[in-house]
């Protein structure tokens, strides 16, 4: 809410005793407009801080904000070794306050790793969304497993139709290259084609298949929407699929 630019978030909501979920950042900062509040240039409604207390003074009872590391301006390791020892409060003078204050942290990826890079222009394709979203793209990092010719889009490559194969998990946003080894490792140590590999509510963080899931589609819209099929490279083992035909993974 920010009177004097004309923007009510709240407008024709009443959250009264419910859970908020919002997102750091003000219009002109998200969509970089210069036009709307300071452009690029965040606003104090664009802050954490203002979040919380705005649906305190909406009558929310608790208010959740998804940490994006680009718009909090610090990763989510910060939050939790600020919030996660004994904090203290003044008395309360009347200011309306929150029972329930939190951050959503998205989990997701740095890095898009493309497996079987090079074999096709999708590559490209991916790549565009990919920086987007802020990341960059790599070939496969395990090359010695064979993952291209034993995966499920193989069977499009040898049709001759190029598919993408792509998706995030070897550099975690916040806690790197390491972390995200670790995680990989305990997977197929324990769960991977055993009887554990199944989804555990709660314990599974969904914000790298959610950026992965956005990625895709929006390589998927482009192509539908576009006048260009992408076709194979040369020195690719597949000869160009005679109808120009598309599939993407």
């Amino acid at each position: 809410m920010a009177p004097e630019y004309g923007w009510n978030d709240y407008e024709g909501l009443d959250v009264k005793g419910k859970t908020v979920v919002v997102m750091v950042n003000d219009p002109g900062y998200y969509t970089e407009d210069s036009t709307m509040f300071k452009g690029k240039q965040m606003t104090y409604y664009g802050r954490w801080t203002y979040k919380l207390e705005e649906a305190a003074r909406q009558g929310a009872a608790g208010c959740l904000i998804i940490h994006e590391k680009g718009a909090a301006g610090y990763p989510w390791f910060v939050v939790q070794s600020s919030w996660s020892s004994t904090r203290l409060t003044l008395e309360p003078d009347g200011t309306p306050q929150l029972d329930v204050a939190g951050w959503l942290s998205l989990n997701a990826a740095k890095e898009l790793t493309i497996t079987g890079a090079g074999h096709s222009e999708m590559d490209a394709l991916a790549e565009v969304v990919a920086k987007e979203q802020g990341r960059y793209i790599q070939p496969g990092q395990e090359p010695e497993k064979r993952y291209f010719y034993r995966s499920d889009h193989f069977n499009f490559a040898k049709k001759r139709v190029p598919a993408l194969y792509a998706k995030g998990g070897y550099d975690h946003w916040d806690f790197g290259k390491e972390y995200a080894r670790k995680q990989k490792d305990a997977f197929v140590a324990t769960r991977y084609h055993q009887p554990a590999d199944e989804y555990s509510s709660g314990d599974w963080p969904l914000g790298g298949a959610v950026q992965d899931g956005e990625l895709l589609f929006k390589v998927g819209l482009g192509l539908a929407t576009g006048e260009k099929w992408p076709v194979w490279k040369k020195g690719a083992e597949f000869p160009q699929s005679g109808n120009g035909s598309l599939v993407v993974l």
